[in-house]
């Protein structure tokens, strides 16, 4: 029987998973939102080629407009801390062209989920 619980674990090691096994392909997979009942579970899976410097497509999106956004291409891969969770430290992943409100994604430092940020939040909180 599926919970959001076992969902959630059940995602992560797929993740893991997938990441191991695409990785030497030169693909990044990612794994959308899950749907689940009781007895079934559905996710949506994107794969990307990875660039022929090794990159995401995310990364390469913010090497090519970071000045758009008022940035500058050396912070990809800088840390910064968000203003709403000094706890955790994340590291600048890429850029969503396509997200107005929130196109910065990052990792968090200490579990590598990711999670998307507006631009500010780069601006304010990246370590010296």
């Amino acid at each position: 029987m599926f919970t959001k619980q076992s969902a959630k674990q059940l995602r992560d090691r797929l993740q893991s998973w997938l990441d191991f096994q695409y990785s030497k392909d030169g693909v990044s997979a990612k794994i959308g939102s899950i749907q689940y009942l009781p007895t079934e579970m559905s996710a949506r899976i994107t794969l990307h080629t990875l660039s022929e410097s090794g990159t995401t497509k995310e990364a390469d999106d913010f090497n090519r407009l970071a000045l758009i956004y008022g940035l500058k291409k050396e912070q990809l891969g800088t840390e910064f801390t968000s203003g709403f969770d000094r706890d955790n430290v994340y590291i600048v992943a890429g850029l969503l062209p396509r997200s107005t409100k929130y196109p910065i994604l990052a990792t968090r430092k200490s579990d590598g989920k990711q999670f998307k940020f507006p631009v500010g939040a780069i601006l304010l909180g990246t370590k010296q």
